[in-house]
Protein backbone atom coordinates (compact mmCIF):
# COMPACT_ATOMS: atom_id res chain seq x y z
CA UNK A 1 0.00 0.00 0.00
CA UNK A 2 3.06 2.20 0.46
CA UNK A 3 3.16 4.68 -2.31
CA UNK A 4 -0.34 4.35 -3.71
CA UNK A 5 -0.98 7.68 -3.40
CA UNK A 6 -4.40 9.35 -2.69
CA UNK A 7 -4.73 12.66 -5.12
CA UNK A 8 -7.31 15.48 -4.56
CA UNK A 9 -8.93 15.95 -8.35
CA UNK A 10 -10.41 18.46 -9.60
CA UNK A 11 -14.03 18.50 -8.10
CA UNK A 12 -15.61 20.89 -10.71
CA UNK A 13 -13.16 20.02 -14.12
CA UNK A 14 -15.89 17.98 -15.81
CA UNK A 15 -19.10 19.99 -14.62
CA UNK A 16 -21.32 21.91 -16.33
CA UNK A 17 -20.70 25.42 -16.67
CA UNK A 18 -21.69 27.36 -14.08
CA UNK A 19 -23.81 30.56 -14.05
CA UNK A 20 -23.02 33.68 -12.10
CA UNK A 21 -25.28 34.93 -9.36
CA UNK A 22 -23.53 38.26 -8.81
CA UNK A 23 -19.84 39.60 -8.45
CA UNK A 24 -17.34 37.51 -6.36
CA UNK A 25 -20.48 34.65 -5.50
CA UNK A 26 -20.21 31.34 -5.31
CA UNK A 27 -21.20 29.89 -9.03
CA UNK A 28 -24.20 27.69 -9.18
CA UNK A 29 -24.81 24.83 -11.43
CA UNK A 30 -28.41 24.51 -12.03
CA UNK A 31 -27.72 22.20 -15.30
CA UNK A 32 -26.73 19.48 -12.26
CA UNK A 33 -29.73 18.57 -11.70
CA UNK A 34 -32.19 19.88 -14.89
CA UNK A 35 -31.11 16.08 -16.50
CA UNK A 36 -31.22 13.90 -14.29
CA UNK A 37 -33.51 11.12 -13.93
CA UNK A 38 -36.22 10.68 -11.54
CA UNK A 39 -35.09 12.21 -7.73
CA UNK A 40 -34.14 9.88 -4.91
CA UNK A 41 -36.52 9.99 -2.04
CA UNK A 42 -35.57 11.60 1.03
CA UNK A 43 -35.41 9.37 4.27
CA UNK A 44 -34.79 10.75 7.75
CA UNK A 45 -31.59 10.22 9.40
CA UNK A 46 -32.38 7.67 11.93
CA UNK A 47 -31.35 8.28 15.56
CA UNK A 48 -29.23 6.66 17.49
CA UNK A 49 -29.80 4.67 20.71
CA UNK A 50 -27.29 6.18 22.45
CA UNK A 51 -25.91 9.76 22.32
CA UNK A 52 -22.75 9.93 23.83
CA UNK A 53 -21.44 14.05 22.96
CA UNK A 54 -23.10 16.82 24.03
CA UNK A 55 -22.69 20.83 23.54
CA UNK A 56 -22.08 22.81 26.16
CA UNK A 57 -21.18 25.82 24.71
CA UNK A 58 -24.25 27.94 25.09
CA UNK A 59 -22.86 30.95 27.18
CA UNK A 60 -19.90 33.56 26.59
CA UNK A 61 -19.11 32.13 30.46
CA UNK A 62 -18.67 28.56 29.00
CA UNK A 63 -16.78 29.49 25.59
CA UNK A 64 -14.16 31.51 28.27
CA UNK A 65 -13.90 27.65 30.46
CA UNK A 66 -13.17 26.27 27.06
CA UNK A 67 -10.74 28.79 25.37
CA UNK A 68 -9.00 28.17 28.95
CA UNK A 69 -8.89 24.49 28.94
CA UNK A 70 -7.34 21.57 28.19
CA UNK A 71 -9.07 20.23 25.58
CA UNK A 72 -8.68 23.79 23.81
CA UNK A 73 -4.82 23.18 23.48
CA UNK A 74 -5.39 19.76 22.99
CA UNK A 75 -7.18 20.67 19.89
CA UNK A 76 -4.48 23.57 18.98
CA UNK A 77 -2.08 21.30 19.66
CA UNK A 78 -2.79 18.29 17.75
CA UNK A 79 -3.30 20.82 14.34
CA UNK A 80 0.16 22.08 15.04
CA UNK A 81 1.53 18.86 15.35
CA UNK A 82 0.03 17.61 12.11
CA UNK A 83 0.88 20.67 10.49
CA UNK A 84 4.65 20.34 11.13
CA UNK A 85 4.39 16.88 10.41
CA UNK A 86 3.77 17.52 6.58
CA UNK A 87 6.67 20.15 5.90
CA UNK A 88 8.29 19.46 2.53
CA UNK A 89 5.72 16.32 1.93
CA UNK A 90 4.02 16.30 -1.09
CA UNK A 91 0.27 15.16 -1.00
CA UNK A 92 1.71 13.08 -3.64
CA UNK A 93 4.60 11.57 -2.15
CA UNK A 94 5.13 8.04 -0.84
CA UNK A 95 4.38 8.44 2.97
CA UNK A 96 4.05 5.21 5.57
CA UNK A 97 0.47 3.50 5.35
CA UNK A 98 -0.89 1.80 8.15
CA UNK A 99 -3.47 -0.46 8.02
CA UNK A 100 -5.82 1.60 9.74
CA UNK A 101 -4.73 4.36 7.85
CA UNK A 102 -5.74 2.28 4.97
CA UNK A 103 -8.61 1.47 6.31
CA UNK A 104 -9.82 5.06 7.12
CA UNK A 105 -9.52 5.66 3.32
CA UNK A 106 -11.41 3.09 2.06
CA UNK A 107 -14.41 4.24 4.67
CA UNK A 108 -14.18 7.79 3.65
CA UNK A 109 -13.60 6.49 -0.69
CA UNK A 110 -16.57 4.41 -0.43
CA UNK A 111 -18.88 7.43 0.69
CA UNK A 112 -17.67 8.90 -2.10
CA UNK A 113 -18.69 6.88 -3.95
CA UNK A 114 -22.57 6.81 -2.87
CA UNK A 115 -22.75 10.40 -4.34
CA UNK A 116 -22.46 8.59 -7.48
CA UNK A 117 -25.28 6.69 -6.43
CA UNK A 118 -27.61 8.89 -4.89
CA UNK A 119 -28.36 11.31 -7.89
CA UNK A 120 -29.08 15.25 -6.74
CA UNK A 121 -33.26 15.79 -5.94
CA UNK A 122 -34.80 17.09 -9.76
CA UNK A 123 -36.43 19.32 -7.30
CA UNK A 124 -34.52 22.83 -7.86
CA UNK A 125 -33.67 24.79 -4.33
CA UNK A 126 -31.22 28.00 -4.24
CA UNK A 127 -30.33 26.79 -0.77
CA UNK A 128 -29.09 23.05 -0.72
CA UNK A 129 -30.58 19.70 -2.46
CA UNK A 130 -32.80 17.54 -0.71
CA UNK A 131 -30.68 14.16 -1.76
CA UNK A 132 -28.06 15.35 0.57
CA UNK A 133 -30.14 13.52 3.56
CA UNK A 134 -30.25 10.67 2.14
CA UNK A 135 -26.89 10.41 1.33
CA UNK A 136 -26.05 11.34 5.08
CA UNK A 137 -28.31 8.78 6.24
CA UNK A 138 -25.87 6.02 4.43
CA UNK A 139 -23.25 7.53 6.45
CA UNK A 140 -25.37 6.49 9.52
CA UNK A 141 -25.89 3.58 8.48
CA UNK A 142 -22.37 2.33 7.68
CA UNK A 143 -20.82 4.45 10.64
CA UNK A 144 -21.00 2.21 13.32
CA UNK A 145 -19.24 -0.53 11.21
CA UNK A 146 -16.90 1.28 9.59
CA UNK A 147 -15.53 2.59 13.01
CA UNK A 148 -15.47 -0.62 14.29
CA UNK A 149 -13.48 -2.17 11.41
CA UNK A 150 -10.85 1.03 12.17
CA UNK A 151 -10.02 -0.22 15.52
CA UNK A 152 -9.88 -3.89 14.18
CA UNK A 153 -7.50 -2.33 11.57
CA UNK A 154 -5.38 -1.06 14.49
CA UNK A 155 -5.43 -4.02 16.38
CA UNK A 156 -7.48 -2.51 19.50
CA UNK A 157 -8.73 -5.05 21.52
CA UNK A 158 -9.86 -2.73 24.47
CA UNK A 159 -12.57 -1.15 22.49
CA UNK A 160 -16.45 -0.10 24.11
CA UNK A 161 -19.45 1.02 23.46
CA UNK A 162 -18.60 5.01 24.52
CA UNK A 163 -14.65 4.83 22.72
CA UNK A 164 -17.05 3.96 19.27
CA UNK A 165 -19.90 5.64 20.12
CA UNK A 166 -18.01 9.37 20.64
CA UNK A 167 -15.51 8.13 17.54
CA UNK A 168 -19.30 8.04 15.36
CA UNK A 169 -20.76 11.13 16.69
CA UNK A 170 -17.17 13.05 15.55
CA UNK A 171 -17.15 10.93 12.26
CA UNK A 172 -21.10 11.76 11.57
CA UNK A 173 -21.14 15.47 12.34
CA UNK A 174 -17.86 15.78 9.88
CA UNK A 175 -20.01 16.12 6.66
CA UNK A 176 -22.50 19.20 7.18
CA UNK A 177 -25.72 19.47 8.95
CA UNK A 178 -28.30 17.26 7.34
CA UNK A 179 -31.16 19.64 8.35
CA UNK A 180 -29.95 23.00 6.90
CA UNK A 181 -27.80 21.15 4.59
CA UNK A 182 -25.23 23.48 4.86
CA UNK A 183 -21.45 22.97 5.91
CA UNK A 184 -18.62 24.98 7.62
CA UNK A 185 -15.17 24.83 9.82
CA UNK A 186 -17.16 24.04 12.82
CA UNK A 187 -17.98 20.05 10.77
CA UNK A 188 -14.45 20.38 9.44
CA UNK A 189 -13.13 20.49 13.24
CA UNK A 190 -15.11 17.73 14.09
CA UNK A 191 -13.41 15.73 11.62
CA UNK A 192 -10.28 16.93 13.11
CA UNK A 193 -11.30 15.85 16.56
CA UNK A 194 -12.26 12.37 15.00
CA UNK A 195 -8.63 11.95 14.07
CA UNK A 196 -7.53 13.08 17.86
CA UNK A 197 -9.58 10.98 19.12
CA UNK A 198 -8.36 8.22 16.84
CA UNK A 199 -4.91 9.08 18.60
CA UNK A 200 -6.27 9.59 22.03
CA UNK A 201 -7.53 5.69 21.58
CA UNK A 202 -4.47 4.43 19.81
CA UNK A 203 -5.68 3.74 16.39
CA UNK A 204 -3.44 6.75 15.05
CA UNK A 205 0.15 6.91 16.12
CA UNK A 206 2.73 9.59 15.24
CA UNK A 207 4.44 8.04 12.52
CA UNK A 208 0.43 8.23 10.65
CA UNK A 209 0.71 12.15 11.25
CA UNK A 210 1.58 13.18 7.44
CA UNK A 211 -0.65 10.28 5.95
CA UNK A 212 -3.45 11.64 8.34
CA UNK A 213 -2.59 14.93 6.52
CA UNK A 214 -1.66 13.73 2.78
CA UNK A 215 -4.02 10.92 2.57
CA UNK A 216 -6.81 10.83 5.10
CA UNK A 217 -7.20 14.34 5.76
CA UNK A 218 -6.89 15.00 1.53
CA UNK A 219 -9.48 11.79 0.83
CA UNK A 220 -11.94 13.66 3.32
CA UNK A 221 -11.55 16.90 1.49
CA UNK A 222 -12.23 15.18 -2.26
CA UNK A 223 -16.02 14.09 -0.63
CA UNK A 224 -16.67 17.45 1.09
CA UNK A 225 -15.84 19.24 -2.59
CA UNK A 226 -17.86 16.92 -4.05
CA UNK A 227 -20.76 16.82 -1.52
CA UNK A 228 -20.83 20.86 -1.89
CA UNK A 229 -20.87 21.23 -5.65
CA UNK A 230 -23.46 17.88 -5.98
CA UNK A 231 -25.63 18.87 -3.28
CA UNK A 232 -24.99 22.86 -2.97
CA UNK A 233 -23.95 22.45 0.92
CA UNK A 234 -24.80 25.87 1.79
CA UNK A 235 -21.95 27.54 3.76
CA UNK A 236 -22.49 27.19 7.73
CA UNK A 237 -22.12 30.84 9.13
CA UNK A 238 -19.78 32.06 6.12
CA UNK A 239 -17.56 34.88 6.86
CA UNK A 240 -17.98 35.94 3.27
CA UNK A 241 -15.30 37.17 1.52
CA UNK A 242 -13.18 38.33 4.49
CA UNK A 243 -12.43 34.48 5.52
CA UNK A 244 -9.99 32.07 3.79
CA UNK A 245 -12.32 29.97 2.14
CA UNK A 246 -16.26 29.24 1.90
CA UNK A 247 -16.28 25.95 3.65
CA UNK A 248 -12.56 25.45 4.81
CA UNK A 249 -9.76 26.41 6.94
CA UNK A 250 -7.59 23.20 7.68
CA UNK A 251 -6.65 22.63 3.93
CA UNK A 252 -4.58 26.28 3.86
CA UNK A 253 -3.23 25.98 7.31
CA UNK A 254 -1.66 22.16 6.88
CA UNK A 255 -1.54 23.08 3.27
CA UNK A 256 0.82 25.69 4.24
CA UNK A 257 2.94 23.54 6.62
CA UNK A 258 3.57 21.31 3.51
CA UNK A 259 5.43 24.32 1.83
CA UNK A 260 7.36 25.31 4.70
CA UNK A 261 11.05 25.89 3.40
CA UNK A 262 10.12 25.50 0.05
CA UNK A 263 12.84 26.27 -2.55
CA UNK A 264 10.74 27.70 -5.33
CA UNK A 265 6.99 28.31 -4.52
CA UNK A 266 6.28 31.52 -1.95
CA UNK A 267 3.11 32.51 -0.77
CA UNK A 268 3.02 35.13 -3.28
CA UNK A 269 3.01 31.57 -5.59
CA UNK A 270 -0.70 32.02 -4.92
CA UNK A 271 -1.44 34.24 -7.53
CA UNK A 272 0.23 32.67 -10.50
CA UNK A 273 -2.58 30.90 -12.50
CA UNK A 274 -0.32 28.53 -14.48
CA UNK A 275 1.52 27.55 -10.75
CA UNK A 276 -1.53 26.58 -9.08
CA UNK A 277 -2.53 24.65 -11.34
CA UNK A 278 0.62 22.78 -11.66
CA UNK A 279 0.75 22.29 -8.21
CA UNK A 280 -2.67 22.08 -7.01
CA UNK A 281 -1.67 17.67 -7.04
CA UNK A 282 1.32 18.24 -4.84
CA UNK A 283 -0.05 21.16 -2.18
CA UNK A 284 -3.07 21.37 -0.51
CA UNK A 285 -2.59 24.85 -0.02
CA UNK A 286 -2.70 25.20 -3.68
CA UNK A 287 -5.52 22.67 -4.08
CA UNK A 288 -7.63 25.21 -2.05
CA UNK A 289 -6.93 28.16 -4.21
CA UNK A 290 -7.43 26.22 -7.43
CA UNK A 291 -10.94 25.03 -6.56
CA UNK A 292 -11.34 28.59 -5.12
CA UNK A 293 -10.36 29.89 -9.13
CA UNK A 294 -13.07 27.07 -10.20
CA UNK A 295 -16.43 28.10 -9.09
CA UNK A 296 -15.44 31.61 -8.15
CA UNK A 297 -15.74 34.51 -10.70
CA UNK A 298 -13.37 37.96 -11.03
CA UNK A 299 -10.20 37.82 -9.42
CA UNK A 300 -8.87 36.77 -6.24
CA UNK A 301 -8.16 40.28 -5.05
CA UNK A 302 -11.77 40.73 -5.11
CA UNK A 303 -13.32 37.47 -3.84
CA UNK A 304 -10.98 36.05 -1.34
CA UNK A 305 -9.24 39.42 -0.04
CA UNK A 306 -7.48 37.81 2.99
CA UNK A 307 -6.40 34.83 1.01
CA UNK A 308 -4.45 37.41 -1.28
CA UNK A 309 -3.29 39.52 1.95
CA UNK A 310 -1.33 36.39 3.04
CA UNK A 311 0.16 36.11 -0.57
CA UNK A 312 2.21 38.68 0.78
CA UNK A 313 3.58 37.44 3.39
CA UNK A 314 7.45 36.95 2.64
CA UNK A 315 7.93 33.09 4.25
CA UNK A 316 5.42 29.84 4.48
CA UNK A 317 7.05 29.35 7.68
CA UNK A 318 5.17 33.18 8.65
CA UNK A 319 2.12 31.64 6.85
CA UNK A 320 1.76 28.59 8.68
CA UNK A 321 2.25 30.26 12.14
CA UNK A 322 -0.08 32.85 11.59
CA UNK A 323 -2.93 30.52 9.96
CA UNK A 324 -2.32 28.62 13.42
CA UNK A 325 -2.90 31.88 15.41
CA UNK A 326 -5.91 32.73 13.03
CA UNK A 327 -7.33 29.27 13.66
CA UNK A 328 -7.10 29.63 17.58
CA UNK A 329 -9.00 33.34 17.41
CA UNK A 330 -11.19 32.90 14.11
CA UNK A 331 -12.67 29.19 14.70
CA UNK A 332 -12.05 27.35 18.32
CA UNK A 333 -12.14 31.05 20.32
CA UNK A 334 -15.78 32.17 18.16
CA UNK A 335 -19.37 31.50 19.74
CA UNK A 336 -21.45 31.07 16.59
CA UNK A 337 -18.89 27.87 15.58
CA UNK A 338 -18.20 26.46 18.96
CA UNK A 339 -21.49 26.75 20.07
CA UNK A 340 -21.87 23.48 18.37
CA UNK A 341 -18.92 21.44 19.16
CA UNK A 342 -19.36 18.41 20.87
CA UNK A 343 -17.70 17.14 24.07
CA UNK A 344 -17.39 13.40 25.66
CA UNK A 345 -14.99 11.71 27.60
CA UNK A 346 -11.75 11.87 25.09
CA UNK A 347 -12.91 15.37 24.97
CA UNK A 348 -14.46 17.08 27.74
CA UNK A 349 -15.49 20.21 28.90
CA UNK A 350 -14.79 21.20 32.86
CA UNK A 351 -16.72 24.62 33.26
CA UNK A 352 -15.15 27.14 35.87
CA UNK A 353 -17.10 27.55 39.11
CA UNK A 354 -16.70 31.56 38.79
CA UNK A 355 -16.24 32.18 35.53
CA UNK A 356 -14.16 35.58 34.86
CA UNK A 357 -15.71 38.91 33.02
CA UNK A 358 -12.65 39.15 30.47
CA UNK A 359 -13.43 41.37 27.94
CA UNK A 360 -14.80 39.53 24.97
CA UNK A 361 -16.38 41.17 21.80
CA UNK A 362 -19.65 39.04 22.67
CA UNK A 363 -19.91 40.14 26.39
CA UNK A 364 -23.03 40.88 27.73
CA UNK A 365 -25.47 38.15 26.68
CA UNK A 366 -25.52 34.69 26.08
CA UNK A 367 -24.85 32.85 22.90
CA UNK A 368 -27.23 30.11 22.36
CA UNK A 369 -28.76 30.64 18.55
CA UNK A 370 -31.15 28.93 16.86
CA UNK A 371 -29.99 26.22 14.35
CA UNK A 372 -30.78 27.93 10.80
CA UNK A 373 -30.92 31.68 11.90
CA UNK A 374 -28.91 34.58 11.20
CA UNK A 375 -28.18 36.17 14.57
CA UNK A 376 -27.50 39.91 14.04
CA UNK A 377 -25.29 40.00 17.22
CA UNK A 378 -22.71 37.35 15.45
CA UNK A 379 -22.45 37.82 11.87
CA UNK A 380 -22.22 40.63 9.46
CA UNK A 381 -24.63 41.56 6.96
CA UNK A 382 -22.66 44.20 5.38
CA UNK A 383 -23.07 43.18 1.82
CA UNK A 384 -19.90 41.25 0.58
CA UNK A 385 -18.93 44.03 -2.11
CA UNK A 386 -18.37 46.76 0.65
CA UNK A 387 -17.21 44.22 3.40
CA UNK A 388 -14.12 43.51 1.09
CA UNK A 389 -13.14 47.03 1.14
CA UNK A 390 -13.69 47.51 4.56
CA UNK A 391 -11.89 44.82 5.58
CA UNK A 392 -8.61 44.91 3.70
CA UNK A 393 -7.90 47.41 5.82
CA UNK A 394 -7.94 44.98 8.85
CA UNK A 395 -4.05 43.70 9.98
CA UNK A 396 -3.80 39.77 9.74
CA UNK A 397 -1.78 37.85 12.07
CA UNK A 398 1.31 37.10 10.16
CA UNK A 399 4.10 39.31 11.75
Amino acid sequence: MEGAATVIPTPSASLPRPQQDGPGAVLRFPSATASLAPSVPVTAVPATDTVYLSKKLTTVQDLDSFVHSDTFDTLISFVQRLGSAVHGVKTTDSVLISPVVEKSVKMLEASLQWIDEILPSESISRFGNVAFRTWHARLVENATKDVTELFDAAGCTERTDVKVGELVEYLLHSFGDVQRIDYGTGHETHFAAFMLCGEKLGLYTSADYPAMVTRIFATYLNVMRKLQVTYWLEPAGSHGVWGLDDYHFLIFLWGAGQLVDHKHLTPNSINQRDTVEAMHKDYLYFAGIHFVNQVKTEALPWHSPMLYDISAVKTWQKVFEGLVKMYRAEVLSKQPIMQHFLFGTLLPFTPVSSPSDRESEHAGHGHAHAHGTLPDCCISHIPSVFAAKLEQQKKIPFD
